[in-house]
């Protein structure tokens, strides 16, 4: 099915949803190499369990490509979706996704298999973009060989309870990478990346890699960059993450970790909390060459010890003796990008993975930490802080003017140009 000016504006499939029995557009089952292309297809009604695609009962290689997938409804009903992957007795296996836009919807995409020994099987979601204003924009479940790359996935102002950018459980060998995360003014929990029960093996442990994750949050809800529990067999690398919100806040929390490596990233928390949490009990985990910054008071917590600097979080887990504690000094809240003299250089090679989130070589001895490879300006130079005068009221006609400067560039600074105005 597909347009044939390969436009996928000029044709519409949609449904205005009334009933249980009838609450999809497009509904597949124990059907086997079908294909959307360049389509609009949508859900119109404002029935709680419009679908605008469902597909279960053991479909094979339906394949979505370069479509606009939406729904009108925005509300909280707990079964709204836009794409819904399902099972009823059988998986639904080699399942692709590629280059749709896809909104609204409490769940852009629920891709659901049979939990236990025989998982659903090959499920790949790339280079989408999705804009989710409900509870999970992705929502995977029992499925083997899973492939989340180069979508980007935005939320604002959503009024879910729980929202999750990519939440993933009973998962086994996949690969989180180069994904764009941002989510802002949101008034619920929010975690970009949660993986919970993920199960690889030795030797094709899987991946999250090269992602960049920005959660700003309401100062009274909690929010997690990343959050894995229960897992094994998994790299965690070259992210970047900042975190925002509410002071339970944390830019990762790993939780009873078995086989987990973790290097070369950027976990940051501005909101007065922990940037980096262990927790539970560790059966195997390195971490090390990452680059941890928290605005509170204690940097990280290790097993239940809060750790208040660098040489205290070194301390207490044993490790670490390459990560440094600084700000990243991000372009901005959600362009994760930076130029940072202190981080440049200061990750390790990893085996596989020699580009950026961009695409960009990395170096091939000291590459940096982060979803970005960078080089440090020569002239990098930014105000940190205004002294004194500390207000612009009972001036005189002259007054002396102290600030802080931060050179943050490889060139010495000298003679700088300061005015001040009123």
């Amino acid at each position: 099915f597909t347009s044939s000016t390969a436009d996928s504006s000029d044709v519409e499939i949609t449904f205005d949803a009334l009933t249980d029995e009838s609450n999809y557009t497009v509904f597949l089952d124990s059907v086997s190499n079908i294909s959307f292309t360049n389509l609009t297809i949508s859900s119109t009604g404002d029935y709680w369990k419009s679908d605008v695609i469902h597909i279960k009962n053991g479909c094979e290689n339906i394949r979505l490509h370069n479509n606009y997938l939406y729904t009108v409804f925005e509300g909280n009903g707990s079964a709204v979706h836009s794409i819904v992957v399902t099972v009823n007795g059988e998986n639904n296996n080699h399942i692709t996704l590629n280059q749709n836009k896809i909104e609204n919807g409490n769940y852009c995409i629920y891709a659901r298999g049979i939990a236990g020994d025989d998982l659903a099987q090959n499920l790949t979601i790339t280079n989408n973009t999705i804009n989710c204003q409900g509870y999970d924009a992705l929502r995977i479940s029992a499925y083997n060989l899973v492939d989340i790359n180069d979508n980007t996935i935005t939320s604002s102002g959503a009024t879910s309870t729980v929202l999750h950018a990519i939440y993933g459980t009973y998962v086994s060998n996949f690969n989180i990478l180069r994904n764009t995360i941002i989510a802002s003014d949101l008034s619920s929990l929010v975690t970009g990346i949660e993986i919970d029960l993920g199960n690889s093996f030795s030797g094709t442990e899987s991946m999250i890699a090269n992602n960049l994750i920005s959660i700003s949050n309401d100062p009274e809800k909690t929010c997690y960059g990343i959050d894995v529990s229960a897992s094994n067999h998994l790299d965690i690398y070259y992210n970047s993450v900042r975190t925002q919100g509410g002071t339970s806040s944390m830019a990762i929390e790993i939780s009873d970790p078995d086989d987990l490596i973790v290097k070369n990233n950027i976990f940051s928390d501005f909101s007065g909390s922990n940037a980096y949490v262990v927790t539970g009990t560790i059966h195997s985990m390195t971490t090390d060459f990452n680059t941890i910054y928290s605005n509170g008071s204690t940097l990280g917590k290790w097993l239940g010890t809060d750790c208040t600097d660098l040489a205290s979080w070194k301390a207490t887990s044993s490790q670490a003796a390459n990560s440094i504690s600084a700000d990243p000094e991000f372009y901005t809240e959600t362009d994760l990008r930076t130029n940072g003299l202190n981080l440049d250089n200061t990750g390790t090679p990893i085996s596989g993975l020699s580009t950026d989130i961009q695409g960009n070589a990395r170096d091939g001895a000291n590459p940096d930490p982060g979803a970005y490879e960078f080089s440090a300006f020569s002239h990098n130079v930014r105000l940190h802080l205004l002294t004194t005068p500390g207000t612009g009221c009972g001036l005189s006609a002259a007054e002396d003017i102290y600030i802080e400067i931060i050179n943050s560039g490889t060139s010495d600074e000298t003679d700088i140009p300061v005015a001040y105005t009123l």
